[in-house]
């Protein structure tokens, strides 16, 4: 039988890394999470403000679809903030819930009212059976004051994306 002789750079490989080397790689994934993790959590931020927008879309348009299937008035009411978001329920003329949605704590939604004025406590907005409801305009905002703008047009009763004011910002 041969015996092989050991190399000592054979032995270091099968031992494993070295603590400096270790540590490099730390380095190296910290910078890298340093650069990722604040663009991933503005981008969560967003995703969850465009989220909240849909949501508020996709129930307006509801409202809109019974008020004219139904031949009766639809309302969105604007429940007050809670600490788990606030909720928005979607009601018949006779009082009864048809459906809701709950925006998420961090989102602070605002409306114009009648007078000019925003308020962070929202008239309901009915729907009519003509398809058409009571115009307004919708400032959601989330915690890093990032603003996004909705106009509830009367006529038509669907929304629009609008540039916010600089009033409002």
């Amino acid at each position: 039988m041969q015996q092989r002789a050991h190399n000592s750079d054979q032995s270091r490989a099968a031992a494993g890394f070295t603590l400096a080397e270790l540590l490099v790689v730390l380095v190296l994934i910290g910078l890298a999470a340093s650069v990722v993790l604040p663009f991933a959590a503005r981008s969560y931020g967003n995703f969850k403000l465009r989220l909240a927008e849909n949501s508020l879309r996709t129930l307006f348009r509801e409202a809109r679809s019974r008020a004219r299937f139904e031949g009766r008035v639809e309302a969105v009411i604007f429940m007050p903030p809670d600490r788990t978001g606030r909720t928005l329920i979607l009601v018949r003329d006779d009082g009864h819930r048809i459906d809701g949605v709950t925006l998420p704590a961090e989102i602070t939604i605002t409306a114009e009212r009648g007078d000019g004025t925003w308020s962070e406590t929202p008239d309901p907005i009915h729907f009519f059976p003509n398809g058409t409801c009571e115009a307004t305009q919708f400032d959601l905002s989330n915690s890093r004051a990032k603003h996004l703008q909705l106009e509830l047009t009367p006529l038509a009763g669907s929304t629009r994306e609008v540039q916010p004011e600089k009033g409002s910002e």
